[in-house]
């Protein structure tokens, strides 16, 4: 009895709520590892910019895990920054028919120009629109011309007469090839 009563003594209100809180702590951990399945990691347990790119598995991030409209052509690895050609001349695109415009020569080709995809709009020089809703700028691919060289250019296609003034300016990016 004498046991009892010196252990009722030590056992104080704050000493009470600090042991519950210990088996609380502990428990609740021991818990939530013991719901992860083996290699099983969750949001929660990331710092921030813990996961970069050379730690993905490849195959990990695929099409259908990736929001509608999420990825920007940055994403996609574009080799350079926005450029830009202004025409000196006026285009006209019959309707039913498509014209190319020429952008840029490279000669030679430099390394990874080969395969890129061109993509682009076209604007007046104060960034307004040109074409009408029945134009349409299509990408296109570099490949190497017969000099060693590369030439890129856009495609502009009408269901109407489409008229580009001179002047008008494309604003076009290239996006590298994959590995």
């Amino acid at each position: 009895m004498t046991r009892f009563r010196t252990l009722s003594r030590h056992l104080t209100p704050s000493l009470f709520i600090s042991l519950l809180a210990l088996v609380i702590a502990t428990s609740s951990g021991a818990y939530a590892l013991s719901t992860l399945r083996a290699g099983e990691v969750h949001t929660r347990h990331l710092a921030s910019g813990a996961v970069t790119t050379p730690k993905l598995d490849g195959g990990a991030v695929t099409s259908s895990k990736v929001r509608n409209f999420g990825l920007r052509l940055i994403d996609l690895g574009g080799k350079d920054h926005a450029q830009t050609a202004t025409t000196s001349q006026p285009l006209a695109i019959p309707a039913g028919e498509c014209r190319q415009t020429f952008l840029d020569l490279y000669n030679p080709a430099p390394p990874g120009v080969i395969g890129s995809l061109v993509v682009g709009h076209v604007t007046d020089a104060d960034g307004g629109p040109v074409l009408s809703n029945s134009g349409v700028v299509l990408p296109t691919m570099i490949s190497e011309t017969s000099q060693g060289g590369a030439i890129a250019n856009l495609v502009v296609c009408a269901s109407g007469n489409e008229s580009i003034p001179a002047g008008s300016v494309f604003h076009y990016q290239l996006i590298g090839p994959g590995k």
